[in-house]
Parts: structure tokens; sequence; C-alpha cells
């Protein structure tokens, strides 16, 4: 479609649909908002880690789980925070990265404050590799806190050495009394306390 002035210039104006484009960039925009709707929502931690070991998405739940000091965002290197705890975990990354599916369990310290003592998080972390389109690996990590699965299984421990230590002195309470009882008996049975009373 060509357009000329007055003074004989022209301009040539191409038009293009672009509907199909702008509804597809809405739907995958709107696709983005549900999925951090939901990923914030969730009570699990959730980081997607790139080859070069940064963050490429952390939701808030992860850094809760963590106890980070600091926000994790993406872009920031995996180990920022802590990088003692990462030359921990980097081995695990490095197989997910490498295709391995795997799981492990960290415990990290909690600070102690307003009068409660340091206690420990106990977290299982899930380990998923994941290869784009483009054939880029990447790593998705799952963190579910599983402090108080943990403090069950104390419990149920302590209480399983309870009822050892009780039926224990129940055993031996109950041998204790038997034994002179017994020994009656087998007097009774030889004759021998008629005979001494006499």
């Amino acid at each position: 479609f060509v357009i000329e002035d007055a003074a004989g210039r022209s301009v040539a104006l191409l038009f293009r649909d672009v509907t199909d484009r702008k509804r597809a960039e809405d739907s995958l925009q709107e696709r983005e908002r549900f999925l951090t709707t939901v990923t914030e929502a969730a009570q699990v931690g959730i980081a997607v880690v790139d080859p070069d070991y940064r963050y490429r998405f952390v939701n808030e739940s992860f850094r809760r789980i963590l106890n980070a000091s600091a926000p994790i965002t993406a872009g920031q290197p995996v180990g920022f925070l802590n990088p003692r705890r990462w030359a921990e975990v980097k081995p695990a990354v490095d197989r997910a990265m490498a295709g391995e599916r795997l799981s492990i369990e960290l415990t990290v310290p909690r600070a102690a404050g307003n009068g409660h003592a340091a206690k420990a998080t106990h977290i299982c972390a899930f380990i998923e590799p994941h290869t784009d389109a483009n054939g880029v690996r990447t790593v998705a990590v799952v963190l579910i806190d599983i402090t108080p699965l943990k403090q069950l299984e104390a419990e149920l421990r302590d209480a399983d050495r309870h009822k050892d230590e009780f039926l224990a002195t129940l055993a031996h309470e109950l041998r204790n009394p038997l034994a002179p009882l017994r020994n009656a008996v087998s007097i009774l049975e030889m004759g021998g306390i008629d005979e001494h009373r006499n």
C-alpha cells in the first residue's frame, strides 16, 4: 500500500495482522502470573538453577525454608548466602545437571531470637533435571520442611525407649517376688518345715 504526497514523495505502508501473536503473548503472560501465584502460595520451596549455578527462579517459601537472612532473587549465584553449605549440596546439583533425579536431606540451623532457643530446620530437597526445547539443562529444586516429621520420629524413639525401660522393670519386678515364693514351695516340697518345728 503506497501513499504519495503533493510533492511526489511516496511512502509504502505494510499492515500485518498480529492479533494471534498478541493473544499468544497475553495467554503466556496470564500463565506466568498464574504460576507465580501458585508457587508463591505453595508451602514448599521452589527454585530453578541454571547451568551457571545461578537462580533462574525462586519463590518466597524457598527463602523461608532455608532461613535465608537476605532475599534470594533470580540471577544470584546459588552459593552466595552460605558457601560452605553450597559446597555440601553442589555434588547433588551436579548429578542432577548430568540428568539424575535425586533427593537429599539437610539440616539448616535456625538462629535463636526473641527468647527462643536455636532450633534446626530439617529439609528434604528433591532435585529434578529439566532440559528445555533449546537443549539447555536446568535443575528444579523443591524443598519441603520435614521438621515436624523429624520431631515425631524423635518422640516415637523416646516413647519406644520408655516402653523398653518399663518392660525391663516390670520383668525384673515380676521375677523378684516370685523367687521367695519358689524357695518357700521348694522347702515345703522337701518337708523340711515340719521337721524343724518339732
